[in-house]
């Protein structure tokens, strides 16, 4: 049964939290439009969380005692910051739906039609470890570490409190200092504190790491391979389903291929996907009306890829094939406007 919160528990929660160095402001839990979140307690006030980093939790040192979480000894953490966090997370995460929420995504993933699943993996919208999930707690726990773990100075972390806010594609990221992770400055009329979870995400991306989806900035290309005849170049992207963090996304094995990690096919500015093509072919000679057709067609197939998708789930009816429809559909939506802008330019 989910634990409903209380004043008096949050209360605490947030006392313990700032005697640890934590910074709460002006915060309080309540529920909004997507579902709890983080909210101003007074309106006219600004507020802060900041987790500072002797709270953080390496993902290794979480494991699970009779189902509820345990903290392994860390000599970077004092015993108060363990107890904090052993009671944050089976009271108020783990232990407030939160495992119930990762098993139920694993188990709806197992549960979609063999094509849908294949389809996912091949055009690498998830990862074949969760396609190849086990019903046991381990599993469930390695979940619900991977939809909250936060990256600071090169470590995967869970970050008590901060983990919280909820996403917006629309808002600042968290900011990452010296001292820990914190929320971004919060605009004045925004009642819930939100922030992006990642500038890389994609509708589909979103949904395979967090379980959820929204209108993004940007959709990603399943991978292929096209053989630019023209300029005899083998053109391939590897279909990330994010963006790189390398700023030299693609590059050239010899004068003959160019593979790419990452390539938008959709994007807000419907004009990009093709300027980022341009940008990519421009040593290669290829004229404008062959790279257009290229995009063209890069832009269909992925398309025609989400659609083929789509109309093998239509047999499902529970919750989680519909956000991934919604996810798909969103994308589409994206990259057909991208489609126009391209047949235009």
């Amino acid at each position: 049964m989910t634990l409903k919160m209380n004043k008096t528990e949050w209360e605490l929660i947030v006392k313990n939290f700032r005697q640890l160095g934590g910074i709460a402001d002006n915060v309080e839990l309540r529920k909004g439009q997507f579902g709890r979140g983080v909210f101003k307690s007074n309106p006219e006030r600004k507020s802060l969380i900041m987790t500072p980093e002797n709270v953080l939790i390496e993902r290794n040192n979480v494991v699970l005692n009779e189902g509820n979480i345990v903290i392994k000894f860390d000599p970077a953490m004092t015993r108060e910051a363990k107890e904090f966090a052993e009671y944050y997370y089976n009271l108020f995460s783990w232990g407030n739906g939160g495992n119930r929420d990762s098993q139920s995504f694993l188990k709806q993933i197992t549960s979609l039609p063999t094509s849908v699943k294949n389809a996912l993996e091949r055009h690498r919208f998830i990862d074949k470890r969760i396609l190849n999930y086990r019903d046991n707690t381990e599993t469930v726990l390695e979940r619900f570490i991977d939809e909250r773990a936060f990256q600071f100075k090169g470590k995967s972390v869970l970050v008590p409190m901060l983990e919280l806010v909820n996403h917006s594609n629309y808002s600042p990221p968290f900011r990452v200092t010296k001292n820990g992770l914190e929320t971004p400055p919060g605009e004045a009329e925004c009642q819930e504190i939100l922030h992006k979870y990642s500038g890389k995400n994609s509708a589909m991306s979103l949904w395979r790491s967090y379980g959820f989806t929204a209108k993004s900035i940007v959709s990603f290309s399943v991978p292929f391979e096209i053989t630019i005849n023209e300029a005899s170049i083998l053109f391939r992207c590897f279909g990330q389903q994010e963006a790189t963090t390398n700023e030299n996304n693609f590059y050239q094995i010899n004068p003959q291929i160019v593979s790419i990690d990452s390539f938008p096919v959709g994007c807000q500015s419907p004009t990009l996907p093709l300027a980022q093509l341009i940008s990519i072919l421009s040593t290669s000679r290829i004229n404008l009306d062959t790279t257009k057709s290229l995009m063209i067609f890069i832009q269909t197939l992925n398309i025609n890829a989400r659609e083929q998708i789509l109309n093998d789930l239509q047999i499902q009816k529970d919750t989680h094939t519909s956000v991934l429809s919604k996810a798909l559909k969103y994308e589409i939506q994206l990259i057909r406007s991208s489609l126009e802008a391209t047949k235009k330019f």
